[in-house]
């Protein structure tokens, strides 16, 4: 378990094994620097949401 470090909740990650949710968000490049810089570790989904969005896959016929 993680807490996020903008709003405490606690979540789970899975980063040290390579499947987080969060690996599945798209954060802007410029955005992520500075979330980096605002934050010292992991938002929750919710946190995150408002800075980026989920990755899609769009399905082909």
């Amino acid at each position: 378990m993680k807490k996020c470090s903008k709003c405490s909740t606690e979540f789970e990650c899975g980063a040290d094994i390579g499947k987080c949710w969060c690996m599945d968000f798209k954060v802007e490049p410029v955005v992520l620097d500075r979330l980096r810089e605002d934050f010292k570790d992991c938002l929750c989904p919710k946190c995150l949401n408002e800075y980026g969005s989920p990755k899609y896959t769009p399905s082909h016929p």
